[in-house]
C-alpha cells in the first residue's frame, strides 16, 4: 500500500530506470534489445512526442501549467511568413536558447492545434464528465511482481476511475495504434500497480483526440477481460526480465558509488 502524489517531470524521469515504468515494460514486450538499451540510455524525444506532451499539459493541467513549461513561438521564414518547421536548423537554434530557460518550445501552429484538441475534449460529454473531478499526472511507486515500479496516470479519480489520454494522427485507425504501441499493456500496468496502492481495482477509460483541424475526440471504457489478459502477459514479462533488471540496476548503483568516490 502507498499513496498517489504529484512531482516534477524531471524527478519522475530521474527514477524511470530504477523503477519499472510502463514505457520500459512496453519496450520489453516489443523487443528485449530495445528494453536493454532504454535501461541504460533514455529514449530520444521525437516531434510527435513533444507535441503530444504539450497537448497533455494544456488539456489536463490547464493554461497556467502550460505557460510555466512551454514557450510558444519560433523564428519566421521571411519568404513564407510562417514559423520555420521543428526539423530546421533555424528552429533548432531558437529552441536551444529557450531550453536554457527551462522551457520546451512549440510553434504557434502547434499551439493552435493543441487548443482545438483541448476544446474538443471538454465539449465531449463523456470526456468532460471523466475530467470534471480528479487530479492530473498522479504518480505512485510500489513493488509489483517483486520489482520496484512507478506509474504516472494522466488523470485519476481515486474512488472511481483511471483515465489515459492519447493523441492520434487518425482516430479511425486508433484501434490499430492501441496494439501497435502497447497501450493495453500500459493500461493494465496502471490498473495493477494502482490496485496495489489503493487496495482496489479501478476501471480504465481512454480518451483519444485526433491531431487535425477537426480534432475529433472519442472515449472508451477498456474491456476488463482484455485488461486482465494483458495483466497476465505483463506479469509473465516482468518475471522474464526480473533478474536482469535487478542486475542492471545493481551495476548502475555500483558505478555511481565508484564515481562519487573518485570525485
Amino acid at each position: 500500500m502507498g499513496h498517489f502524489f504529484s512531482e516534477s517531470d524531471c524527478r519522475y524521469h530521474s527514477q524511470s530506470r530504477r523503477n519499472l515504468s510502463s514505457h520500459l515494460l512496453i519496450a520489453a514486450h516489443r523487443n528485449m534489445d530495445e528494453w536493454r538499451r532504454l535501461m541504460v540510455e533514455p529514449s530520444m524525444d521525437t516531434p510527435a512526442y513533444i507535441f503530444g506532451r504539450a497537448a497533455h499539459v494544456l488539456c489536463l493541467e490547464g493554461m497556467d501549467a502550460f505557460e510555466a513549461k512551454y514557450r510558444v513561438g519560433g523564428p519566421k521564414n521571411p519568404k513564407t511568413g510562417k514559423t520555420y518547421g521543428r526539423s530546421t536548423r533555424k528552429f533548432a537554434e531558437w529552441a536551444t536558447e529557450h531550453a536554457k530557460q527551462g522551457k520546451e518550445v512549440i510553434t504557434p501552429e502547434q499551439f493552435s492545434l493543441a487548443l482545438k484538441m483541448r476544446d474538443s475534449v471538454y465539449k465531449h460529454k463523456a470526456a468532460s464528465k471523466l475530467l470534471r473531478s480528479g487530479d492530473a499526472e498522479q504518480v505512485a511507486r510500489t513493488r509489483y511482481q517483486g520489482l520496484p515500479c512507478q506509474i504516472r496516470i494522466d488523470w485519476l479519480r481515486q474512488d472511481a476511475w483511471i483515465v489515459d489520454y492519447k493523441t492520434t494522427g487518425d482516430l479511425m485507425s486508433f484501434s490499430t495504434s492501441v496494439h501497435q504501441y502497447g497501450y493495453m499493456y500500459q493500461a493494465a500496468f496502471y490498473q495493477s500497480v494502482a490496485a496495489r496502492v489503493l487496495g482496489k481495482r479501478l476501471p480504465v477509460y481512454m480518451i483519444a483526440t485526433e491531431k487535425s483541424d477537426s480534432a475529433r475526440t472519442m472515449v472508451w471504457r477498456l474491456d476488463q477481460n482484455e485488461l486482465t489478459a494483458s495483466a497476465r502477459k505483463n506479469e509473465q514479462k516482468i518475471l522474464e526480465i526480473s533478474e536482469e533488471f535487478k542486475s542492471i540496476n545493481a551495476s548502475r548503483t555500483e558505478h555511481s558509488v565508484e564515481s562519487a568516490s573518485a570525485s
